[in-house]
């Protein structure tokens, strides 16, 4: 990564991103393991797509 990267990388606006994504990723894992349908459901869409999922 290029100095410039490094630098927008530890910006505020950057760590509020990241933290956004991380959350929405931890809230799908838990309603993923809250809901054996859902995760059915998610594990025939991945079978199915194959390497397109």
């Amino acid at each position: 990564h290029s100095r410039e990267f490094a630098e927008w990388a530890r910006s505020p606006l950057a760590r509020a991103g990241m933290l956004a994504g991380a959350k929405a990723l931890a809230l799908t894992a838990l309603d993923l393991l809250a809901s054996p349908e859902a995760l059915a459901r998610a594990k025939q869409d991945f079978t199915r797509e194959g390497d397109n999922a």
